[in-house]
């Protein structure tokens, strides 16, 4: 297995620390991607991104799943806390924060999937914990869950970095 995390707050570079670290495997690339352009802002940071990468690099939509990571490629998945806002949407839990709890479980086994891959994943994560508490319940049903999944993954991972304007920080040293 080999498993990275790469956390940072939003626009802290973390996005292009992972793309750096995916392309130095020099296997393949599925890069999937878990936003929705929903409005201008998003859809320009995606294409953003997505001029960024490689044209050799697949990239698929997550959807409902992460994706299961194929020997013999490298699986960047950008980002955990978008998709895990997705799966909360689709569960209509920012309308009814009591539904998050539907989504917990079900959230927490994909990132258990990642964490058993056999071949390198890297997962972009938002580092929760870093602000001010949310003042509604939706919001902190997200951050909550987030925190747990990250916290899942860093268990799990060979390697964690944080990157705090643009330069990466490791957190733990990388596995055997």
């Amino acid at each position: 297995m080999s498993l990275t995390l790469v956390i940072g707050g939003t626009r802290s570079g973390k996005s292009a620390r992972a793309e750096r670290l995916a392309a130095a495997t020099g296997l393949p690339v599925r890069y999937v991607a878990t936003a929705d352009a929903a409005d201008d802002s998003m859809a320009d940071r995606i294409r953003e991104h997505a001029a960024r990468r490689p044209a050799a690099w697949t990239t698929v939509e997550a959807g409902e799943s992460l994706g299961h990571a194929a020997d013999g490629e490298c699986t960047l998945i950008d980002g955990l806390g978008v998709w895990i806002a997705g799966a909360l949407h689709r569960a209509g839990a920012f309308a009814a924060p009591e539904r998050a709890a539907d989504v917990r479980d079900e959230v927490l086994a994909e990132v258990d999937r990642l964490a058993a891959a056999t071949a390198p994943v890297i997962v972009v994560a938002e580092e929760a914990g870093q602000g001010v508490l949310p003042a509604d319940a939706s919001s902190r049903a997200w951050l909550d869950l987030l925190g747990e999944a990250v916290q899942r993954l860093a268990a799990a991972a060979n390697r964690v970095e944080i990157v705090v304007a643009g330069r990466a920080i490791p957190v733990t040293t990388p596995r055997p």
